[in-house]
């Protein structure tokens, strides 16, 4: 990709950090997919997480929020160490993860927008009443929101699965404006769809990072790592491999930290297969 398309798809993100939002430090997965990684996300910055496929970075997405179960380490949340682990608690506390696969993990498909929008956040106040569901409410709420992403056509009672994967995207996405979101951990976003939705979605977070929020950026794309973030660390062989800031983020630096010595590689073999 030259400079001249990159200047065309990837917008100038301003970035302002400020206090830590997210950390993980020294911490190795019960599973075995990663070990011994520390990251940080500040809020109002985006951190690339990069590194070859099957490397074990969408496993330490999703450590951070509680789906996958830490055997050591430390999580903190705004300086706050967190010991009891969960989706619903992570959601509580203003993180929200979108997967990677948004067909198996981060949709129902044979269920309308709507409920695919608000699925993670029927327990607000502001959708709540008791037990009861405030529908005028949600339905503003998602009108809304889906507007600002420019789903087409809007159609919210519409099953999900009938969408493009551009537009199946968005509606994943929506949750992270219908919450009070601090942090975003983002797997792959862009896997799928063209470049028009592409475009928006680099659009999206830059409005988010811009607004304060902390965003984690997982992805295998390499221009996304490169045009996109203000810091990059490369996981190898599911150990940390690098940090790269602002200045130092390059293709060949990021490239050549991918791939891990023979004496990680030995040690990968012996203590088993290293997955997603």
């Amino acid at each position: 990709m030259t400079g001249r398309e990159a200047l065309k798809i990837y917008p100038e993100i301003r970035f302002d950090p400020s206090q830590e939002a997210i950390s993980l430090t020294a911490a190795t997965a019960a599973s075995g997919r990663f070990r011994d990684v520390s990251i940080s996300v500040r809020a109002g910055e985006i951190v690339g997480l990069a590194g070859l496929v099957g490397c074990g970075k969408s496993a330490v997405g999703r450590s951070f929020f509680g789906e996958e179960r830490l055997a050591g380490g430390e999580l903190k949340l705004f300086g706050k160490p967190l010991h009891s682990l969960s989706p619903r608690s992570m959601l509580e506390a203003g993180v929200v993860y979108l997967p990677a696969d948004r067909r198996r993990q981060g949709l129902v498909l044979n269920r309308s927008v709507r409920e695919n929008a608000t699925l993670s956040c029927l327990r607000l106040p502001g959708f709540a009443a008791g037990s009861l569901l405030r529908r005028k409410a949600e339905d503003t709420a998602v009108r809304q929101v889906l507007q600002r992403l420019k789903l087409h056509p809007p159609l919210l009672d519409r099953n999900v699965g009938a969408y493009s994967g551009g537009n199946q995207q968005k509606v994943v996405f929506a949750r992270a404006f219908l919450r009070d979101t601090r942090v975003l951990i983002v797997d792959e976003p862009t896997v799928g769809v063209d470049v028009g939705a592409r475009l928006e979605f680099y659009g999206i977070l830059k409005q988010l990072c811009e607004a304060g929020t902390a965003v984690l950026l997982i992805s295998s794309d390499m221009p996304e790592i490169l045009n996109l973030t203000n810091r990059v660390y490369v996981l190898a062989f599911g150990a940390m491999s690098a940090e790269f800031h602002k200045q130092d983020i390059n293709e060949t630096a990021v490239l050549s930290s991918f791939f891990a010595t023979d004496r990680d590689k030995a040690a990968t073999s012996r203590s088993g297969v290293i997955q997603p």
